[in-house]
């Protein structure tokens, strides 16, 4: 019996999920703490979670857009 492995090199972009990762995690801390929370890259949520300004944060092929007040996030 013979085992064959293949073996592909596979590049995934993650800088936008991890992006997305640590604002919901800040965003989820700032409400259940109702607390302000500072990220380091500049944005800061309030007690209620809305994030304190609205911004579009392009990435390779991506672009997350967070939407002023409630703090949404889009993805394109």
């Amino acid at each position: 019996m013979a085992v064959v492995s293949l073996s592909k090199n596979v590049f995934v972009e993650v800088e936008h999920y991890e992006f997305m990762n640590e604002y919901l995690k800040g965003q989820i801390e700032a409400m259940v703490n109702r607390e302000y929370v500072h990220l380091d890259n500049g944005i800061y949520f309030n007690e209620n979670g809305h994030v304190n300004m609205a911004n579009t944060y392009c990435f390779d092929r991506h672009k997350v857009i967070s939407h002023l007040g409630n703090g949404y996030l889009s993805y394109e």
